[in-house]
């Protein structure tokens, strides 16, 4: 017989009024890469997807960053939830991956993150510092408020340990707008983004327009 695997909520915080962290660990080991997402909800009828947090942890841990965006009773619901409740989970899900070989990678990284679309890409982050990355990696996050850049000190904290690491927060502004001006060329970047589909739509054309290799976004 074969076990089933469990996952229970280990922590729960309001990282502002809508935007909750949520931990769960799994009573099974639990693969999944940097980038990738799974299906979470109360039941199988209904899961909606969630974008992982942070690299593979060592703990076993699962770190979701959830933005209320509709008051509907699933986001109420989910709102509640308690540790040691269980929860359903499918998954891993590929979104985002990062190229082979990054210790011979020839290009620098270019991580943007529009509103809580920051949880990918610091799940990136934490993977590119874990394998000793060793080109510039270039660290965008976008919001309208300031208190929405709820990780802004562990970001700031990671910016000073890591040489290579160049942190900026863009507020009240298009983000990707900011990496354009912030760069003559595009053309020796690799860049990932997660945000809005609009935002992600536009952006791809900007960057083209200014040397980005099509290959080389998302």
């Amino acid at each position: 017989m074969t076990s089933k695997n469990t996952f229970k909520v280990t922590k729960t915080q309001l990282l502002t009024h809508d935007i909750m962290l949520l931990e769960i660990k799994s009573s099974l080991p639990f693969q999944y890469q940097a980038g990738d997402y799974l299906m979470l909800g109360f039941n199988e009828g209904e899961k909606k997807p969630y974008s992982i947090a942070s690299s593979p942890r060592g703990d076993g841990l699962i770190e979701l960053h959830i933005r209320n965006q509709a008051d509907t009773p699933f986001m109420a619901e989910l709102f509640k939830v308690e540790v040691g409740q269980q929860l359903q989970i499918d998954g891993p899900n590929k979104q985002y991956q990062l190229d082979k070989n990054l210790t011979t990678y020839p290009n620098d990284i270019i991580l943007i993150g529009g509103g809580t679309g920051f949880a990918p890409m610091k799940s990136l982050l934490d993977e590119l510092l874990a394998q000793k990355f060793s080109n510039k990696i270039y660290f965008y996050w976008g919001a309208t408020k300031p208190e929405f850049f709820y990780m802004h000190e562990q970001m700031l904290a990671l910016e000073k340990k890591h040489q290579n690491l160049v942190y900026n927060e863009v507020l009240n502004g298009d983000v990707h707008q900011q990496v354009i001006a912030d760069f003559e060329s595009l053309a020796t970047s690799r860049i990932y983004l997660c945000g809005p589909w609009d935002m992600v739509s536009s952006a791809k054309k900007d960057f083209l327009k200014v040397g980005l290799l099509e290959k080389n976004y998302n």
